[in-house]
């Protein structure tokens, strides 16, 4: 099932990683999508400019415009999340294993409004 969130990110950013997982290294960027083997930053347009749309489901059901990042991220507590920098947890499931499939998707390369987090489930 994909579930379906419209956040404001004060800076213009958001996390892709396990939530519960304080030793995950959190990438810094600039306007480009990075990653480590626990989390990815995905640049998005800042709330100044208006909301951002975000979607959370199987990987397979997600839309896939701009894929910024298809690989494996680390959930060592059996979570996976999307979050703010200003430390705002907007949602996480449960994920089945330690090390998962993932595939990030943005609607504009430039101020991405919209953003498909996929997962292997």
């Amino acid at each position: 099932m994909i579930e379906q969130w419209t956040v404001e990110s004060m800076y213009g950013l958001i996390i892709i990683a396990d939530p519960d997982n304080k030793a995950a290294e959190i990438p810094e960027t600039g306007r480009e999508t990075v990653f480590t083997n626990s989390a990815v930053a995905v640049p998005v347009q800042p709330y100044v400019d208006g909301p951002v749309s975000l979607w959370l489901g199987p990987a397979s059901e997600m839309t896939r415009k701009f894929v910024v990042f298809d690989g494996e991220l680390e959930c060592p507590t059996g979570r996976l999340g999307i979050e703010l920098p200003e430390d705002d947890d907007i949602v996480a499931i449960d994920v089945p294993r330690p090390v998962m499939r993932v595939v990030i998707s943005i609607d504009d390369l430039d101020f991405a409004t919209s953003v498909w987090v996929g997962v292997d489930l």
